[in-house]
């Protein structure tokens, strides 16, 4: 396999090409968590919810169901919107040029993943039930999950089979570039978080790790086959 700096080098060669593309997308996803927030935001008008909430006013909401259900739904319209935008970027990533491309095939697969992804998380949650390790370990051999599907246009069950093949065999080559990536991963977020600006922590969720992800998946795609 390349060394983790030429993995790093092509994932910012990709940015660089389709950086337009990445950035509409990201816009994108800021539109709908803001669009996400009108359920919760109107409860908290109703409830006359202020900053400085103290902490029985806190547990009083956590039993109020007029104030749960919008906060049920914000959360869930939330994920459903961060995997529509993490479809897109991969997509992107994996190198289609044209954004609106990209949107078109977020659409088209977007409910086989969403179910994918909860199946894995109900899988990892089990696991977790399991003394942890075999949650993460379910996790870690579902990270190819995405690209694989977006590549290879395959089911879910196949998907994660295909998924943790790829993994397997170089299960740890790909966990030290997955522990050196999270490194890089929080030093950005250290500094963006120092200089506030916050949402920018945004950009390595939704645009280098699908590219990361994505570089890996083809290289180790590649050796396999």
């Amino acid at each position: 396999m390349k060394t983790f700096k030429e993995e790093l080098i092509n994932t910012w060669k990709i940015f660089q090409e389709n950086w337009v593309s990445f950035f509409i997308i990201f816009v994108i996803n800021i539109i709908l968590m803001v669009l996400c927030c009108i359920p919760i935001g109107l409860s908290i008008v109703r409830t006359g919810l202020s900053a400085n909430i103290n902490k029985e006013q806190l547990l009083s909401l956590m039993k109020d169901v007029q104030f749960l259900i919008p906060l049920f739904i914000s959360a869930n319209l939330a994920f459903l919107a961060y995997i529509f935008s993490l479809i897109a970027s991969f997509t992107i990533a994996s190198g289609e040029k044209k954004w609106k491309q990209a949107i078109k095939k977020a659409f088209s697969l977007f409910w086989r993943v969403y179910f994918m992804v909860l199946f894995g998380l109900f899988l990892a949650c089990i696991g977790f039930c399991l003394l942890i390790i075999p949650g993460v370990l379910i996790l870690f051999y579902l990270s190819f999950i995405l690209p694989v599907m977006i590549n290879e246009n395959t089911g879910i069950i196949e998907t994660m089979k295909r998924s943790r093949f790829l993994i397997k065999n170089n299960w740890k080559a790909i966990a030290w570039r997955f522990f050196l990536f999270a490194l890089v991963t929080c030093l950005f977020n250290a500094i963006i978080e120092a200089l506030h600006l916050g949402t920018l922590d945004t950009l390595v969720s939704l645009i280098f790790l699908p590219i990361f992800y994505t570089v890996l998946y083809k290289e180790v795609n590649t050796i396999q086959s």
